[in-house]
């Protein structure tokens, strides 16, 4: 009888246990997926001095569950001291946060028609950076730009069955 009982309190006891956990809500995280265009405005330090620049391009980001962001940047420079002509095209991979990012990757000049390579950093709406001539010599920028934050992962909430 006493086992009987026993068995009885045991199979009450888990149906009562998993009723209270169907009745939550669960929530999860979804990553999100972001694509800009952003326009921006950077001041060259390097040989020639001091050179404002604007910027066109567009950047992807990708941020899965956990805040973690990957993605790529593609963009077009423009001397603004020779007449708005083109002077340079990068195309950077960005991993980081959705706010902070570190940008690595290459570029063309058209000026000193030479590739070089190019590293930074992006926080919101402020990068700085260096450009590396595989040729030798450096130039360092610190700039503003439009792109912002990158999306945050959304979570989804589901109701108990």
């Amino acid at each position: 009888m006493k086992k009987r009982l026993s068995i009885l309190a045991l199979v009450a006891f888990a149906a009562t246990s998993c009723a209270s956990y169907a009745d939550r809500p669960l929530t999860m995280a979804t990553g999100a997926d972001k694509t800009t265009a952003f326009v921006g405005f950077n001041l060259v330090f390097g040989s020639a001095g001091v050179q404002p620049e604007a910027v066109l391009g567009v950047a992807h980001g990708n941020t899965d569950s956990s805040g973690d962001l990957r993605g790529m940047k593609a963009s077009l420079h423009f001397n603004l001291l020779n007449a708005f002509s083109p002077s340079k095209v990068k195309l950077t991979g960005i991993v980081g946060q959705t706010d902070k990012q570190v940008e690595l990757g290459f570029g063309y000049s058209f000026v000193n028609s030479g590739v070089f390579a190019v590293g930074g950093v992006n926080s919101n709406h402020v990068v700085v950076g260096a450009d590396v001539w595989l040729s030798g010599g450096l130039e360092g920028y610190i700039g503003l730009q439009s792109t912002g934050k990158f999306d945050e992962p959304a979570f989804t909430f589901r109701e108990p069955v």
